[in-house]
């Protein structure tokens, strides 16, 4: 029940941060982002071992940031796999700025002149 309640979870998760609808933060950590409500935060985090292909880890946690439920997949090939790892990259974006930064960057190479 559990399982299928994340699923759901990291599915609308997914849809709204496409829309640009959630302010996903950066951690102290560089593999991992967090919307925090509340009573609760999702935390979006990628591990790597070796040259593995990365796992991806969806979590619920209280207000003290203790996890109380998560969703793993560790192999591209389990469902699941793929929207969560479009969760994370969206959330490194939103939380890095990246949109931002680049735009900025087309801007100012465009407006000539030194560089630098």
């Amino acid at each position: 029940m559990a399982r299928v309640q994340m699923l759901n979870i990291a599915s609308k998760l997914l849809e709204r941060s496409r829309k640009g609808e959630v302010a996903w933060q950066k951690t102290v950590k560089d593999t991992e982002f967090i919307v925090s409500f509340p009573e609760y935060s999702f935390v979006i985090a990628t591990i790597r071992y070796s040259d593995s292909e990365p796992d991806y880890e969806l979590s619920l946690t209280d207000e003290r940031g203790t996890k109380i439920e998560s969703l793993v997949f560790r192999n591209s090939k389990e469902d699941g796999y793929q929207a969560l790892e479009e969760l994370f990259q969206s959330a490194r974006r939103r939380a890095l700025g990246i949109d931002r930064r680049l735009e900025k960057a087309l801007k100012d190479l465009e407006q000539g002149g030194l560089i630098g």
